[in-house]
């Protein structure tokens, strides 16, 4: 007896592979495009250094970084202009930034665990990605759209 492709007693057999492969192609794109393949980038390079320099990084300090490289990239790269960033309409960008904000707690919590001066540093440095990402003036560009500062 021959049986139809689709039966009530049979199911297709590949429908749950499809899933499967949607669920994986959403996880990687939010990876993607939440920036979390920056943030361990800048952990494996923390980790080099810390190898060639013979220094064991804090925990503390490699969360605390893992988690301002995703809040800083994501600024960067969707907060130019607050009203968009602090307003998402889409739902996808609106995971992206509850991601974020999470990790900016997070940050913020590991910030106290770090050394009084390292703060100047991440002071001068928040300053920095401030003036890049912000236009100083209404009318000016920011450092990031002239393109020998592209980061």
């Amino acid at each position: 007896m021959k049986r139809k492709f689709l039966t009530k007693n049979k199911r297709y057999q590949g429908f749950g592979y499809i899933c499967l492969m949607k669920a994986i192609q959403a996880i990687f794109r939010f990876y993607l495009q939440s920036s979390i393949h920056v943030a361990l980038a800048v952990i494996s390079l923390i980790f080099v250094s810390g190898k060639f320099l013979n220094i064991n990084p804090d925990f503390d300090f490699l969360i605390f970084v893992f988690c301002s490289t995703i809040v800083t990239y994501n600024f960067i790269k969707y907060g130019v202009e607050a009203r968009k960033y602090l307003l998402v309409s889409n739902s996808y960008h609106r995971a992206i930034q509850l991601f974020s904000f999470v990790n900016l707690i997070i940050a913020l919590f590991y910030i106290h665990q770090l050394h009084k001066l390292s703060w100047l540093v991440l002071i001068v440095t928040g300053l920095f990605i401030g003036v890049y990402a912000i236009p100083i003036y209404p009318q000016a560009k920011n450092l990031r759209n002239y393109g020998i500062l592209k980061v």
